[in-house]
């Protein structure tokens, strides 16, 4: 069976505003309903101020609760992000902007795989913020965390911001990643959607428009986790 959560916060108690944040999570979710065929009642969608660090937690770990080994789930977030000590953290409405000394304010990509794997689900997550990619300092390779059931789609790596334009109404990567969805065909690879397909398409695309925009690409998207 298949679920869904997802989350955008354009509105802080304490950090600065996000554009187009609640767009992109309410984007996410109706195409979870009219494409992936996610029932209402697995649905889940938390916006702005109902997006505290103690709600996505019990979000979280309800849906997960209600799943079976080998279920899917879809989560998806939009809004402000941050690399602490090589791993991704995502903001709550209620997130401190000293996250050196609040991290744990800031909600862990990290703690939602590892509940994924103790469940034994398929987890695919979507990340469209700053810094959302687990580092790769220092030219080391690209060490893939070894994961059973999670894989990643990042819209920057951990030292890059995430972009949102009024042209598009969503950030730029979440743009082309809800086109992907929609069943664009440049994203499939012999009419299937994979994961490499996904990814393949997410780079092109973003790194076409800034360098059609900006004359180069500061956002490079990533694909992380299980990588099939």
């Amino acid at each position: 069976m298949d679920y869904s959560i997802s989350i955008g916060i354009e509105k802080y108690l304490e950090l600065n505003g996000t554009k187009y944040a609640e767009a992109d999570a309410v984007e996410f979710n109706c195409i979870m309903k009219e494409n992936f065929d996610i029932a209402d009642i697995n649905r889940e969608i938390l916006l702005n101020d109902h997006a505290t660090i103690s709600q996505i937690q019990r979000m979280v770990e309800k849906t997960i609760e209600k799943m079976q080994e080998g279920d899917r789930l879809f989560f998806y977030f939009a809004g402000h992000g941050v690399s602490f000590y090589n791993e991704p953290r995502i903001s709550c409405y209620d997130s401190m902007k000293d996250f050196q000394s609040n991290y744990m304010t800031w909600y862990s990509i990290n703690d939602l795989i590892g509940k994924a794997e103790s469940a034994k689900i398929n987890a695919f997550v979507f990340i469209d913020a700053c810094e959302s990619t687990i580092s790769y300092k220092r030219g080391e390779k690209m060490k893939v965390q070894e994961s059973q059931y999670v894989i990643v789609f990042s819209a920057a790596n951990s030292e890059e911001e995430s972009i949102a334009t009024e042209e598009f109404g969503h950030g730029v990567w979440s743009h082309f990643l809800f086109a992907a969805l929609n069943g664009g065909k440049e994203a499939l690879d012999k009419n299937k959607l994979t994961s490499a397909s996904l990814q393949n398409y997410l780079s092109l695309m973003v790194n076409d428009y800034y360098q059609k925009k900006y004359k180069e690409c500061t956002q490079n998207p990533y694909m992380w986790g299980k990588m099939q």
